[in-house]
């Protein structure tokens, strides 16, 4: 190197060193930030020589701004004044040599120190409404071939999407068509990194929860057809996952297959790992459901905050796609197909787990449109006649277009997964047999209320004042006292070896009217203000769900 040159760049790298210096004792002032902007707008054109220099800035220019955040407003209208965000923006398309990945790593973890610790209102509003936001979301495809630049920028948007409310949604919502935040989070929801798929989970969740209806209506538009049939899928690939390590396991004790008895322990192993998946499943598939049960939608300031007819709630969609691409295809179509006693003891095995996957879909998934669909499917005599049935509709809480009655099921005659699931319970072999009637109890528990004595969803019980429950049945609280609607005559049947507790309502523990009546039990007695052909019935005439006259409990059942 020429001397001349060799004196330029030692008095460089000493003012580079002592520039610091200047600003001892105020690190975080205005000064020492605009100093660093300086610095960085200097260096735009990275290289192995500059950046570890350039680096420190960034990280430097992101402590400034979060501390002044908090302790001088003035340093975050100077970030604004100077466009820094765009200079962090601008370091994220730095070349991908070696270096230029260091740069573009910092330069994500700046701007995600900066979003996820900026707690100033105004700071935040300022922040999100930036354009280049919006633009960072659509890039995805710049950082997936890479994995520690995609988990970075996942990082990044999960820290955008925790300052989702129904006010800064606005900000992501430029295009009334697209939602990049979500759509381009969703698209790396099978990605092979475990901590990717947290983030996008969580990026998924504080969307659902949102009550604006512009958002939810692209997330219905969206998701049905992408995130969650990908979401149905990996379910259905855990659940056969399990059925196929539990029969192995059984197959290897019992030496079926040629193998060592050793190998059962190995299967067992795996099975326990795919229930664990598949639960972890089900628990966010619970979470989903109930993200915005209960909330009003909010549209704009200048509309009214009310739910338009047409827009369907988050369980009621993600029911629908869990029917179609797993639940119908893969367990209730080879249950009703299940012949007792089986086949072959493997067979058997491979039900039972069947009927393992369904308990546990019923107990994790707190979702009533879940657990009601379930039981109509599963408990129904007839699944066509009780979807037409108002009363089933009204007392399960399910009214269109939240119960979800598959295409291919509207005209069924009958039920072949009723059927056959009481065949199970009455002539199935041990794990079969117990896997009928631990599903028969998740369906009463889901289906019909938790404690004795405690109506379900919102309803109401008028006890008869003896403690057995003979006053009068359930009614729905929003429709007591409406005019036509009177409670059935006489105490709900009570269930073999139950006994009601002291003061509670109604016998048989968890048992409801509506879960009764579904399954044929108990015949309608009340005319339901939603039917019209309750009220043109002539007197005497049986209605939906209702067996003939004369027709005994057991004749209703069988």
């Amino acid at each position: 190197m020429r001397p001349e040159k060799l004196a330029a760049h030692v008095l460089g790298q000493v003012g580079h060193a002592l520039a610091p210096e200047a600003f001892r004792g105020r690190r975080f002032s205005v000064e020492h930030l605009v100093h660093v902007h300086a610095q960085l707008a200097r260096n735009r054109t990275v290289s192995a020589r500059n950046q570890t220099a350039i680096t420190e800035q960034l990280r430097s220019l992101a402590e400034i701004v979060v501390h002044g955040d908090v302790h001088d407003p003035l340093v975050f209208e100077a970030f604004l004044e100077h466009s820094m965000l765009d200079t962090l923006m601008s370091f994220m398309r730095a070349p991908r040599t070696s270096a230029g990945h260091a740069v573009v790593v910092q330069a994500l973890q700046s701007l995600s120190i900066v979003t996820q610790n900026v707690r100033t209102q105004s700071s935040i509003y300022f922040l999100l409404s930036n354009s280049s936001i919006d633009s960072l979301c659509r890039q995805s495809a710049h950082f997936e071939q890479d994995e520690e630049l995609l988990c970075n920028y996942i990082t990044l948007l999960k820290a955008l999407a925790l300052n989702l409310t129904n006010t800064t949604i606005q900000f992501f919502l430029a295009d009334e068509s697209a939602f990049p935040l979500y759509t381009e989070a969703v698209r790396f929801s099978t990605a092979s990194d475990p901590m990717v798929v947290s983030a996008v989970r969580t990026i998924a969740l504080s969307v659902y929860r949102l009550t604006d209806e512009r958002a939810r209506r692209l997330v219905l538009a969206i998701s049905p057809r992408a995130y969650w049939r990908r979401l149905a899928s990996e379910h259905e690939q855990h659940a056969s996952a399990l059925c196929a390590s539990l029969v192995g396991a059984y197959t290897a004790s019992a030496g079926i297959d040629g193998r060592p008895p050793s190998a059962a322990t190995a299967m067992l192993r795996s099975a326990r790992r795919s229930l664990e998946d598949l639960l972890d499943g089900l628990y966010y598939v619970n979470d989903v459901m109930t993200a915005c049960v209960g909330a009003p939608l909010a549209g704009p300031a200048h509309a009214p905050a009310v739910a338009p007819a047409d827009t369907e709630s988050y369980a009621s969609a993600l029911t629908r796609v869990l029917l179609q691409q797993w639940l119908l295809p893969r367990v209730l179509a080879p249950l009703a197909r299940a012949r007792a006693p089986a086949a072959a003891p493997h067979d058997g095995r491979a039900l039972a787990a069947m009927l393992l996957v369904l308990v546990h879909a019923l107990i994790v998934v707190e979702s009533r449109v879940f657990s009601s669909t379930l039981a109509l499917l599963l408990l129904a005599p007839s699944v066509s006649r009780a979807a037409r049935s108002a009363p089933i509709v009204a007392e399960l809480g399910a009214r269109p277009p939240t119960l979800l009655i598959p295409a291919e099921l509207a005209g069924e005659v009958g039920n072949a997964r009723r059927a056959a699931l009481l065949a199970l319970v009455s002539r199935g072999d041990e794990p079969t047999g117990f896997g009928a009637v631990v599903l028969l109890c998740a369906l009463i528990r889901a289906a019909g209320g938790e404690d004795a004595g405690q109506a379900p969803y919102g309803e109401t019980v008028r006890d008869g004042g003896d403690g057995t429950g003979a006053g009068d049945a359930r009614v729905p609280a929003e429709r007591e006292g409406e005019a036509g609607v009177r409670a059935p005559a006489g105490p709900l049947p009570p269930l073999a070896g139950t006994r009601a507790a002291d003061g509670a309502g109604v016998a048989g523990a968890s048992v409801s009217a509506p879960l009764l009546k579904l399954v044929g039990l108990m015949p309608y007695a009340h005319a339901s203000a939603h039917s019209p052909s309750a009220a043109a019935s002539p007197p005497g005439a049986p209605r939906d769900g209702e067996p003939p006259a004369g027709a005994t409990a057991h004749g209703a059942a069988a």
